[in-house]
């Protein structure tokens, strides 16, 4: 299992993984409506955003992408292939990312799932992320947190009955 920062290059193929139907990341954006990623996003974000990927024998088994936001991170996609399931490809990536987000100063971070992903949701508790429920935004936190939850209720993404958002501090 190699981790590396991707390219342009790799465009392609990680636009595959991200729409391969066979991913359940896929599958539950699907079955709610999700647009498949296209290739303009997606180059905006290999160009803007901090990503990783995970190769296994030369080809790309997961992605993974986030911003920052002052001192908080927001991972906006973790996607593994349907293929690369179930063997370690989707916990490799968000260390990095967590390790990554660390290393630019990042003390919190968010990450969105749909609420009806059991999977989702166990894989994110296993990891010991917690639900951040609209009351915890009453205590103080980091200002990035803060500027975030802002832009992700002024977009109507949150709070959103379809979706849990989970926190945690590093």
């Amino acid at each position: 299992m190699k981790l590396r920062i991707p390219g342009i290059e790799d465009l392609d193929e990680i636009l595959a993984l991200i729409n391969d139907p066979e991913s359940p990341h896929r599958q539950e954006a699907c079955r709610h409506r999700e647009a498949p990623e296209n290739p303009k996003e997606l180059y905006a974000r290999l160009d803007e955003d901090f990503n990783v990927v995970v190769e296994l024998a030369g080809e790309i088994a997961g992605f993974a992408s986030w911003q920052v936001w002052d001192t908080h991170a927001h991972l906006n996609v973790l996607s593994v292939s349907g293929r690369h399931q179930r063997q370690g490809v989707g916990r490799a990536l968000f260390n990095a990312f967590r390790d990554r987000a660390r290393e630019h100063g990042v003390f919190s971070y968010t990450l969105r799932a749909f609420a009806d992903s059991t999977w989702a949701t166990r894989f994110y508790a296993s990891l010991g992320l917690q639900p951040l429920t609209p009351e915890q935004l009453q205590a103080p936190h980091h200002p990035g947190l803060q500027l975030y939850v802002a832009l992700a209720i002024s977009q109507r993404q949150w709070p959103a009955p379809e979706k849990v958002m989970f926190f945690e501090t590093l």
